[in-house]
């Protein structure tokens, strides 16, 4: 079962990413979902922070979350916003629907947290017509191979400054497994009120697999796919997609 975000994590998900500026995968799922146009689906819609922009902006988009809380937040905010958005409750391990979608996407790295990502994308095929189009982001962990983040210690990650002017903090520290390519995060959350009293904390892991180009090929074809484009670190003008931390595929389901 892949992973689900409750209580502060939950809350605080979209704040943190707000944090470090304008979310720049929105200009490639713009672009995906031009060139391939219909009814798409949001794998790990989370509270709406890719979802509802699209919606904002026109694109037919559904979602699909496996966290309840995050899709309360979603609704709350598409209220707000006068959006209608169209969200499931399940994993993209097992959901299933009659609908049959023009196109998958996957961003924001939420294949990498599949117990099975090839089962995934073998299940996801089958909710695309033929030839539909697949959107996916991976991102190998550089710092913590390479050593710059030493293992089982705990460093901030995030710090930000609330509305009500408490402040919020993440505090990270893993176990990494290079041979079989997993990583292992644990999460710490916690909320300090205007005087730094600790008023909230939460506790979570992570669990993901990265994956290096030439498996990732294999294993979309494996799932019935072929890759049409990949882009690197999100770089619309890199022309080499070696050393990219962060790699995005454009792919199609075989007919």
């Amino acid at each position: 079962m892949s992973h689900s975000y409750q209580s502060l994590e939950a809350t605080l998900h979209d704040q943190f990413w707000a944090s470090e500026g304008p979310a720049v995968e929105l200009e490639f799922l713009r672009i995906f979902l031009s060139e391939f146009p219909g009814l798409s689906l949001e794998i790990g819609c989370g509270s709406g922070r890719l979802l509802l922009p699209l919606l904002r902006e026109g694109f037919l988009v559904e979602g699909l979350e496996l966290s309840e809380e995050m899709i309360h937040l979603l609704e709350k905010s598409a209220a707000n916003e006068n959006v209608h958005a169209r969200v499931h409750h399940g994993s993209m391990e097992q959901w299933i629907t009659d609908q049959r979608y023009q196109s998958i996407t996957l961003p924001a790295f939420t294949l990498q947290l599949a117990e099975n990502p090839l089962a995934v994308l073998q299940h996801l095929s089958s909710l695309l017509v033929n030839g539909g189009a697949l959107y996916v982001t991976n991102f190998i962990p550089l710092a913590e191979i390479q050593g710059e983040l030493p293992e089982n210690v705990w460093y901030e990650d995030h710090r930000i400054t609330l509305a009500d002017d408490s402040t919020a903090i993440m505090s990270t520290k893993h176990q990494i497994d290079r041979l079989s390519q997993r990583l292992v995060r644990e999460h710490h959350y916690q909320c300090f009120d205007s005087h730094g009293m600790l008023d909230n904390e939460f506790h979570s892991q992570q669990k993901l697999q990265w994956f290096y180009r030439v498996p990732w090929k294999k294993m979309l074809e494996q799932a019935g796919f072929a890759i049409v484009r990949q882009y690197g670190d999100f770089d619309l003008k890199k022309k080499s997609l070696n050393h990219s931390q962060i790699l995005t595929t454009f792919a199609r389901k075989k007919c």
